[in-house]
């Protein structure tokens, strides 16, 4: 019987070398692994546990379906003893009628795995075969066939590498003892895709329409099928809408990428979707204007002014244009200003440190409107937005000098 045992398990083993071995023709994903664990013995047997390294080849056969052939080798197992009449005994002496104290042995097996989600970033499974163990002693019979029985998971980090644990029971012997074992490893899976009645998704974890490589070179998340939260999926932002994955607000107008596509209908392209000189995000955050009409737009200036660090002071050479902005409020009384200052983080302050010293910048633009100009305090608003709301990406050593700027809206003032 485990003569029969032996070569079934062989001639199977060969049979799917074979296959995975060649190099054309191949339909299925193939995959080679590696481990090593511990071989566990019932108390009784005359060895004691020892540590088994393997080898494993396999292939996929369906979705759910794959086979493993695995190559076992246990270099080292130690004598097990008994107690008799107060003499402790060697149960692999008496077996073997030698006076040996270990052995080392050698296995193949065969095992069909039902994978729960194939594929996708945590794989489980179980596990149904059959398999023989050589040892390199006769303690009774030099080899061993077993039916077996476990489970597993697998660990996908790409297409390529995964990482694995698997746990057999095996029932083994001509008085069937209950044995197992347990290792972890590493495996590489490699071939061809699968055919067209293998319906599955191995490239593509997340199901988004980006298959892993192509969210790897992107930058994207293969495991979320939205990557900056902004509400469209990946595939959708590289493919249809042209958007950055990456960047929940691709043109920095406030707003995030689909809140423009599916909600104001703007370009999450183009920071002004009208033309009006104003961003999209300020007028519907802001202005309760509309940013598909360029008409409705307030009044609007942009200063390029710098401050000296934390400081407040305004330089000299940004007064004449302040002048022109306080002359168009003075000559229509019933506009009204909004001041915001904005800050890139060059000067490695914290966001709320940032917001606290742009709002005194603001209210210092504010100031000098009111006192310089007599302009009426109620009809000015002064923010101060720090790093909150940037034009373009910042540099986290050196900033970006656009994003470092005064902006002034007036209302009513065309």
């Amino acid at each position: 019987m485990n003569k029969l045992g032996v070569v079934f398990a062989g001639l199977v083993f060969g049979c799917l070398f074979s296959v995975v071995a060649a190099e054309e023709g191949m339909e299925y994903r193939r995959s080679v692994s590696v481990g090593a664990g511990a071989l566990m013995f019932e108390r009784d047997e005359v060895v004691e546990d020892g540590a088994i390294y393997s080898l494993g080849m396999g292939m996929d056969l369906s979705e759910r379906w794959s086979v493993e052939g695995t190559l076992y080798v246990v270099p080292t197992l130690d004598e097990n003893f008994a107690n008799s009449n107060d003499v402790r005994v060697s149960r692999l002496q008496l077996a073997t009628g030698k006076a040996i104290d270990d052995l080392s042995a050698w296995g193949i097996a065969v095992d069909g795995l039902y994978h729960f989600t194939r594929w996708e970033r945590y794989d489980p499974y179980l596990t149904v075969g059959v398999g023989v163990m050589r040892y390199d002693e006769d303690f009774g019979s030099e080899t061993d066939a077993s039916v077996r029985l476990g489970g597993g998971m697998m660990y996908h980090f790409t297409d390529q590498l995964s990482a694995r644990v698997d746990a057999r029971v095996f029932v083994a012997g001509d008085d069937t003892e209950f044995n197992a074992i347990t290792t972890a490893g590493l495996m590489w899976s490699f071939g061809a895709s699968a055919p067209s009645t293998y319906v599955s998704t191995p490239t593509d974890w997340d199901g988004d329409g980006l298959s892993n490589e192509q969210e790897i070179q992107v930058g994207t998340d293969p495991c979320d099928v939205d990557s900056d939260n902004d509400g469209l999926i990946d595939a959708v932002e590289v493919q249809e809408a042209k958007t950055d994955p990456l960047n929940m607000d691709s043109d920095y107008d406030a707003l995030t990428d689909a809140d423009e596509i599916e909600v104001y209908k703007t370009d999450p392209l183009k920071r002004d979707t009208d033309g009006g000189k104003v961003s999209d995000g300020h007028e519907v955050l802001d202005d309760s204007t509309d940013p598909l009409v360029a008409e409705d737009d307030f009044m609007f200036f942009e200063l390029a002014m710098q401050f000296e660090g934390d400081e407040s002071s305004i330089k000299p050479e940004y007064l004449s244009d302040l002048d022109a902005i306080a002359a168009i409020l003075k000559k229509k009384p019933d506009s009204t200003a909004r001041i915001e200052a904005h800050d890139d983080g060059a000067e490695g302050r914290s966001r709320r440190a940032s917001r606290r010293v742009t709002r005194k910048q603001a209210q210092a633009v504010d100031a000098y409107m009111t006192q310089t100009w007599k302009i009426d305090a109620g009809r000015i608003e002064a923010i101060g937005y720090g790093m909150d709301r940037p034009k373009g990406p910042t540099d986290p050593e050196t900033g970006k000098s656009e994003n470092r700027r005064v902006e002034i809206y007036l209302r009513g003032a065309k």
